[in-house]
């Protein structure tokens, strides 16, 4: 099971899952795991398990991990193809949307 959907079947928030482990994590690493940016390391994997009864396995915690090399591919799967799109522009690209409605910069 996805540790994120074991935190909204239990009702848990992400800090106060975090503080239950040792050392506390906080809750933005909690979501970094769940968002797939950070490994969570075995000693936290176990203590995972544990906290979760067995529904989060250290298996699981080690699926939610995605490759950088893969995280725009995954990131831009699951986005309307408007958002998709505009994950690798850069701010001054003149391909950009605020580009093609007249708030690029002066020069």
């Amino acid at each position: 099971m996805h540790l994120e959907e074991h935190l909204k079947q239990t009702g848990q928030t992400q800090g106060d899952f975090g503080k239950r482990l040792i050392p506390p994590a906080s809750q933005g690493l909690v979501s970094q795991w769940i968002r797939g940016v950070t490994r969570v390391t075995l000693h936290y994997a176990v203590q995972i398990e544990d906290l979760t009864g067995g529904a989060v396995m250290p298996q699981d915690c080690a699926d939610m991990y995605i490759d950088p090399r893969n995280r725009a591919s995954a990131a831009s799967d699951s986005m309307p193809p408007n958002k998709a799109n505009h994950l690798n522009r850069r701010h001054d690209d003149p391909n950009t949307e605020a580009s093609a409605t007249g708030l690029e910069r002066a020069q």
